[in-house]
Formats: C-alpha cells, structure tokens, sequence
C-alpha cells in the first residue's frame, strides 16, 4: 500500500512541498497548516526558533534548498563563534600569565580604594553640582540688580543731562543779566557825569559869526556888521530866562522881589517893589526899536542879572566849590 502524502509550504521560500502523513503530530501543537498560514500572513518569527521547537518534520516544514543554505549559514556562524571563543581562550591564558603573581589582597585593597575614592568624588561632584546651581542663581540674581543699576544709572544720565541744560541755560542767563548790568552800570555812569541842563541848554561862541553868544541855536544880540533879527533875539532871552527858572528850583532858592515869567519868546520878570507895586520888566522887543533904547528891555535885563547874581550868592553859601 502506497504512503499517503500531504501538501504543505516551506517556511522560508513559501514554495509547496509534501510530507507523509505518516509522521505522527503532536496534538497539543499547532499544525503546519496553521504555522504556514501565520508566516504567509507576514507575522514575524524566527526561523531558528521555529525549527529547534518543532518535535515532527511538518511542524516546521522547510525545503532541501532552503535546508542546505540555512545548514551553509550555521556552520559559517559556528566557525565565527569557535573563533571568538579561541579568542577568549587567549585572552584569558595571557591574563593568567600576567597576573599569575599578583596579589589578590592587595587588589582588592586597591579596588576598595577606588571604589572609596569614587564615592568621595561622586560626593564632591554633588557637592560641586550644588555649588553651581547655587553660584547660577547668584549670576542670575546678580545680572538682575546688574540691569537695575544700568536702568538706574541710565536715568541718572538723563537727570545729569537735563540738569547740564539747565546749568547751562541759567549761565548763559547770568551772562545775558552780567552784560546788561555792565551796560546800565556804564549808562549810568555817563548819566551820573551828564549835566542835564547842558543838553537841554547848548551855550556856546561860534568865532566864525562874529563871537555872538548862542542858546540852543538862538543867537543873543548882534553887531553892527552881524545883524541878527528880533523874534531870534527874543526867543534867546526866552531860553535864558527858562534856564535861570530851572536853576532856583534845582536849588530851592526864591526870591521876594523877583518873579521870573517863562513865555517863550515872550518871556518877561516881575518886581515887587516895596510899596507892594509888581512891576514887569519885559525881556523882548519889536523890530522897531533899538535893543539899548528901550528903557524896560534894559530894566529887565538888569533884573534879570541881579536875579543871577542873587543866586549865585546864595549858592556860594551853602557850598564853597561854586
């Protein structure tokens, strides 16, 4: 009777292959049928693990082909790993060699040693580790008050800056107020030296018209070859009269019988006589009259130079320099 055969897939090339049902199946394994479908679905598994953990040939199912490239592989890894061991073999009968006369104690010693030394500096290492967490955060805390200053010397430029400006405005102030007080301190000097009645009075000879005495422009009198004219001669003895007038009341000086009439051209004085009489001597004339003919023009000349006189007289009283 001929042997009964069933078809399965190898489990490295998927090719289809057959097996005899001879071959007795552990039932408490999975069947092939089951395996081949698991590996066709593409689930990762180990060959190697596959094969060693399979007790029957269709528990793990395998081609001649693949069968003969798997056993190539191991021995190739085999022959790897006897090298490797030969290796260590080596290794391991030169270190023998070597330290066949070392001494174990001692070693052990030294190994305890290390270990102690590691400890402390595992221990220094933590301790070195706290001292920077500790030294950053003094950094940190550092930079933060670094900026604050910064900030704060930032703003004392700028008050340093706005108080300069103002120095400098409040200087340029003193010596705009320095120049202005040297240049009313020098008016005032020249105002101080300045005679008033010499400005508003100009009293001078001009030679060249024929030595004829001038106020403010207004010749007084005239020659025979200088004729001047009478409204010109008047409003002369108008300025002096106004001047003589300012002279007393600069002074505080009056006088009892003299009374000066400022009237411009037709200026005149009053005379009080001692019968109580107020006589007016006039200090101007027509042009139709003689300037030493007129009786009353000579009367107030006369007063009017006794009037000088009187307050020439009392000035000299009160202070010797006039």
């Amino acid at each position: 009777m001929a042997s009964e055969t069933r078809s399965l897939m190898c489990l490295n090339c998927q090719s289809p292959m057959k097996v005899d049902v001879k071959l007795k199946i552990d039932k408490n394994k999975k069947t092939s049928e089951v395996e081949t479908s698991a590996s066709a679905t593409g689930q990762s598994c180990n060959l190697m693990e596959l094969i060693c953990d399979a007790e029957v040939p269709s528990g793990a199912p395998i081609c001649k082909e693949c069968s003969d490239e798997l056993l190539v592989g191991m021995d190739q890894q085999l022959k790897l790993l006897e090298d490797d061991c030969a290796a260590y073999r080596q290794l391991i009968d030169m270190l023998k060699e070597k330290y066949s006369n070392a001494d174990l104690a001692s070693m052990k010693q030294t190994l305890r040693n290390l270990q102690d030394e590691e400890r402390a500096l595992k221990a220094q290492y933590e301790q070195l580790c706290a001292e920077e967490q500790r030294l950053d955060a003094e950094l940190l805390e550092k930079k933060a008050q670094l900026e604050e200053k910064t900030e704060e010397e930032a703003g004392r430029w700028r008050q340093f800056r706005d108080n300069h400006r103002r120095l400098l405005d409040i200087d340029e102030k003193i010596r705009k107020a320095d120049a202005q007080l040297r240049y009313y301190a020098e008016q005032h000097r020249k105002l101080a030296n300045t005679n008033a009645l010499d400005l508003v009075f100009h009293i001078w000879v001009d030679p060249a018209d024929g030595m004829i005495g001038e106020i403010n422009g207004f010749r007084l009198g005239r020659l025979p070859d200088r004729l001047v004219d009478w409204p010109e001669i008047n409003a002369a003895w108008g300025q002096l009269v106004l001047l003589l007038d300012t002279l007393m009341q600069r002074a505080n000086f009056k006088q009892e019988n003299f009374k000066l009439i400022t009237m411009g051209s037709y200026s005149c004085i009053k005379r009080k006589r001692s019968t109580g009489e107020e006589v007016k001597y006039p200090l101007f004339a027509s042009g139709s009259w003689k300037p030493f003919g007129n009786n009353n023009m000579d009367s107030g000349i006369m007063a009017y130079l006794q009037c000088f006189e009187d307050l020439r007289v009392a000035l000299q009283a009160s202070e010797e320099k006039y």
